[in-house]
């Protein structure tokens, strides 16, 4: 069970023989409390939150006493077009966004199935769509002076760098900036390695190797130079010693936008990464040297 190889054992008490404790609410606070994935992998933080934004929408349109039995496909699929259907009938939110809802639904029901709450292959939601499409109408590019102009507009040396690493590094923010370490930073050999949260539970994925291209480093010597080697111990090696949150990351970068004087673009972070592969694609490097 541990290897993911099967299913958990589910101890049969009376608790989960009783109809009326086999609720919809019941069921999403048990799946959010375990805590963990059918493999037995620990629920990430962002994960947590997205099963949270989930259940908000459940109990929004189910009663959160609903027998978990009693939810059918029709009912499913209804949940599904009330998510895009607008407000206030409906939950108004993006094809993508719905989407993904139904993708977190999904789980907690998977859940039922291993607590032999419903019938193995029995989810109501199986055949309700959860893939998200590509928006290519939110695809941004950051020319080079786009990027020079936040620079020049940048609060601390630590913020220039973030972007730099974000822009140059092709980095995931805050996720893979979090853990970096002064150690990670292999200047003679210019490569720097990356801690990949998204995408730690493959084992191939865990770690990889970023070239230090020249517009990273410029910025991260400054930082060195106004780095002393005991605020470097207290932070345990770690670069970046500011707040870094996934809820106002985006936020505080919209606010440097507006500060340069830019045009504010959708997905701030994604697009400066993306940036930076369309840039890398364009002077010849083959896909599975970007990736």
């Amino acid at each position: 069970a541990n290897a993911g190889l099967v299913e958990p054992r589910v101890r049969d008490t009376p608790a989960t023989r009783n109809e009326s404790n086999r609720s919809l609410g019941r069921l999403i606070e048990l799946y959010i409390t375990l805590g963990q994935t059918r493999s037995g992998r620990p629920l990430a933080k962002s994960t947590r939150l997205k099963l949270g934004t989930a259940k908000t929408h459940m109990l929004s349109y189910f009663d959160a006493a609903q027998a978990v039995s009693g939810i059918t496909a029709e009912h499913a699929h209804q949940f599904a077009q009330w998510l895009q259907q607008q407000k206030p009938d409906g939950a108004g939110l993006a094809l993508n966004s719905a989407r993904k809802i139904v993708a977190n639904t999904k789980l907690f029901f998977q859940h039922a199935e291993a607590l032999r709450w419903i019938e193995k292959n029995s989810s109501p939601f199986s055949d309700v769509v959860s893939s998200t499409v590509a928006n290519r109408t939110k695809d941004y590019f950051i020319t080079r002076e786009d990027y020079q102009a936040l620079l020049a507009v940048c609060p601390t040396t630590e913020w220039r760098v973030l972007l730099a690493f974000s822009r140059y590094g092709g980095l995931r923010i805050p996720s893979e900036i979090a853990e970096l370490r002064w150690s990670d930073i292999q200047t003679e050999r210019h490569r720097f390695t990356v801690r990949a949260a998204k995408t730690a539970h493959k084992a191939h994925l865990q770690v990889r190797e970023t070239p230090l291209f020249p517009e990273i480093l410029v910025e991260l010597d400054q930082l060195r130079k106004e780095t002393t080697d005991s605020q470097k111990a207290s932070s345990g090696d770690l670069v970046f010693s500011m707040q870094l949150s996934d809820s106002n990351m985006s936020t505080r970068l919209g606010r440097l936008i507006e500060r340069a004087g830019l045009e504010k673009w959708p997905k701030p972070f994604q697009n400066m990464r993306a940036s930076r592969r369309t840039e890398l694609q364009a002077e010849g490097y083959d896909n599975h040297v970007l990736n």
